[in-house]
């Protein structure tokens, strides 16, 4: 697929997991049965431990092990692409904590019994790839999976499973369908590392990485040149605003949004509705509330056209979305919430193109006239997915 933006390796590079633990004695290998060997137990142990869904952008291993259920499984993927430019997540559970990362993938592939084992790496991130393929040939006494160290090129959002299957496989899925469609599985580096700590020490999965990002007004105190981001083990269900406080980051009067900055959201942090860190709180960034820009008509660059990494026109979306706004103000949705099934006063069969926008925020990002195209597509896309009878789109 065409479009998006090619982001090289995070320009920081975390040097230690702030709040791990001194570490974990492993198992004896005799104890190691808890690892299961089969679908069946695979799933629940996954159940059991809480480890569902760990990545904003991956699906969660037990829906994808769910959806295959009586079809083989032609690969396994380790999804080590950063899912956002500024992560550097993958990168760092490969250095800091490669063993528990092997470990999870082993003894997922021998539960799955998938024909391939890939590791998708950055190909401009020599460091991470050289530690992979150092640890795919199997070293004397260790049962470790044989496995292919795939480098891509990371065109952002190349990570996002629909672009990352056709770039390894060739096919084509659909946005929001699981890759178990097309009889692969994704894995993302937080469940294997879990999972992995789980067969190799017994630690229940109680806390998860998240990367920091903060400015410098933002930073904490004595914090001497550019502030660096950190890489912490926060608590799952600690407050945000907690977790944050621990590492002396102003929250005050700032913004925090999570899960990256092209893609992310905003989150609130006071009173009772304040976040709190779930299992796939990738990151936090914090900064000073940007000012309120006023967009201005479209001058017709073409900037976000060349961009898109599904090749819709999103200036178009978000010109059917203000459409679809102005007739939801005068008609009521239909049941389900989604768009008038009366004759097709939004062009439906247009509008529908907004179900493969994958929310990367490249459009908006690109716009040099500060249009909100990703909002207005995102939006325009629940309104169609709300809608009866658009099953086979």
């Amino acid at each position: 697929m065409p479009g998006g933006l090619v982001f090289g390796p995070a320009a920081w590079t975390p040097g230690e997991m702030l709040n791990a633990p001194a570490g974990a004695a492993q198992l004896p290998h005799e104890q190691s049965a808890r690892a299961p060997h089969t679908r069946a137990e695979l799933v629940g142990v996954l159940e059991r431990l809480g480890i569902g869904r760990t990545s904003g952008v991956t699906p969660a291993l037990v829906e994808q092990l769910r959806d295959l259920e009586g079809r083989r499984c032609r690969a396994l993927v380790l999804n080590l692409l950063p899912t956002q430019p500024e992560f550097a997540l993958s990168e760092a559970l490969s250095r800091l904590a490669i063993e528990d990362l092997r470990a999870g993938l082993s003894a997922i592939q021998r539960s799955l019994r998938g024909e391939r084992v890939i590791a998708a790496v950055d190909k401009h991130d020599g460091r991470t790839r050289k530690l992979w393929r150092q640890g795919a040939r199997n070293r004397p006494g260790h049962e470790a999976t044989p496995y292919e160290v795939r480098p891509l090129l990371n065109r952002y959002p190349q990570a996002h499973p629909t672009l990352l299957i056709r770039a390894l496989f060739g096919r084509r899925l659909q946005v929001g369908h699981l890759p178990s469609r097309n009889n692969r599985v994704l894995l993302d580096p937080v469940t294997a590392w879990a999972f992995g700590r789980y067969v190799r020490t017994g630690e229940l999965f109680t806390h998860r990485p998240v990367q920091l990002f903060f400015d410098r007004a933002s930073a904490p105190p004595n914090t001497k040149g550019p502030p660096t981001p950190l890489l912490v083990l926060a608590k799952l269900g600690a407050p945000v605003v907690e977790l944050l406080n621990q590492y002396h980051i102003r929250t005050a009067q700032r913004q925090i949004i999570a899960n990256g900055m092209l893609a992310g959201e905003e989150v609130a942090v006071e009173g009772d509705s304040g976040a709190v860190v779930t299992a796939w709180t990738d990151s936090l960034a914090v900064r000073e509330p940007p000012v309120n820009e006023s967009p201005y008509p479209c001058i017709a660059c073409g900037w976000c056209v060349d961009v898109c990494p599904t090749s819709l026109i999103p200036i178009h979306l978000m010109e059917l979305a203000d459409r679809a706004q102005r007739f939801v103000a005068a008609a009521p949705l239909t049941p389900g919430g989604g768009l008038p099934t009366s004759p097709d006063p939004l062009g439906a069969r247009a509008a529908r193109e907004a179900l493969h926008c994958l929310g990367c925020g490249l459009c908006s990002y690109v716009c040099p006239t500060r249009l909100p195209l990703t909002q207005k597509t995102l939006r325009l896309r629940a309104w169609v997915v709300a809608e009866p009878g658009r099953e086979g789109v």
